[in-house]
Formats: structure tokens, sequence, C-alpha cells
């Protein structure tokens, strides 16, 4: 159906019953995955949308993160953030360990758009989850982009998070992850003068 005016679909759409509403909405999307099936990605956003509304957890969980994805590639920060948030409340409907990658994505997205508090908030909430779920890999990242966060505000306070990090890489092992955060450390010690420690 096309409507000559917006408010006037709202109103018929308003009349149906969430149960209906919700099976409407697997259908459309149920719809577009045949219909699309080998050109998908024009599609996220609307494959998202469709299964977040109709209560299709595992569905809005994929085509969400995907969809909060490609709208970080396309510098639309405003609907990642959308997306990314169907993708966490889609993993809390279904009970399911979240991944401390998606805080951190939608953690990008805030600190790009200048809300501190949210980002912070994100990443903080990557970070205990990394830890809990001992993913030393994500607990790295995080505290990298932590003192990336903080840099603008309290230069200590990114000191400190990339020396944790430098230190995490040494248990991990890791040595490129180890020659990243030494190199984070070095530029941030010529920044804060001390050259000499920065040079070692």
């Amino acid at each position: 159906f096309a409507f000559r005016h917006a408010l006037t679909r709202e109103a018929i759409y308003a009349t149906l019953l969430l149960r209906e509403r919700q099976g409407l909405h697997r259908s459309v999307g149920d719809a577009m995955e045949r219909l699309y099936v080998t050109s998908i990605n024009p599609h996220l956003a609307d494959l998202s949308y469709h299964y977040y509304t109709s209560g299709m957890w595992d569905k809005a969980l994929e085509y969400s993160r995907k969809a909060g994805d490609q709208a970080r590639t396309l510098y639309a920060q405003r609907e990642a953030i959308v997306y990314y948030s169907r993708a966490l409340d889609s993993a809390h409907q279904l009970k399911i360990a979240i991944e401390p990658e998606l805080f951190g994505a939608r953690g990008h997205a805030y600190e790009i758009l200048g809300d501190f508090k949210a980002a912070l908030d994100d990443f903080e909430q990557g970070l205990q989850i990394s830890q809990q779920v001992q993913d030393g890999h994500a607990e790295w990242q995080i505290l990298i982009d932590l003192g990336f966060l903080w840099a603008g505000r309290d230069y200590q306070q990114t000191g400190k998070y990339f020396r944790r990090a430098e230190e995490l890489s040494r248990k991990l092992n890791e040595p490129k992850l180890q020659a990243h955060s030494l190199n984070r450390l070095g530029n941030w010690s010529v920044n804060i003068g001390q050259t000499s420690d920065g040079l070692k």
C-alpha cells in the first residue's frame, strides 16, 4: 500500500494489534531475505528494523550488528548507534553473552559524536565483559580505546590505560600487541615531555 500522507499510514498501523504488527514485520523481513539473498548489503538497515520490530531477536542481532558496521563505514554515527543499540537489546532478549566488541563499536560512534560519557560507559562495560570472559585481545583493544578517549580530557589517564595495555600484552605474550602498546606509550611519553622515556 502507498499512502498520500505519512499520518494516514501511522493511523492505520496503530490500529493493528502488536501481535499482528510483529507478524507482518517478520513476513516482510523473510520476504526481503529471499528476494535479496545475493545483494543483501543495501537492505541491512531495513532487515534490522523489521526483525527487531517483529521480535525475531536472533536475526535482529545479526542484521543490526551488520547495519551498525555498515553505518560506521559510511560515517553515519547516529545511525550506527541505533543499530548497535538494537543489537545489544537483541542479545539481552536472547539472554546470551554480549561480545565486548559490540560495546566498543557503539562507544566509538559516541566518541566521534563528542558524547564522552556515553562512550566511556560503553567502553567500561566492554572492558568489564572482556575481563569476565577472559578475552585478552578484546580487553587490550578496549584499554587502548579508553586511552584515546581520555586524551582530550585527562592525558594522565591516557598514560594509565596505555600502561595497562602494555602490561596485558606482555602477559598475553603477543609481540604485535606489545609493539603497538610500546609505540603508544612512547608517543604519550614524548607528548608529556619525557623524551628519553619515549625513546626507550
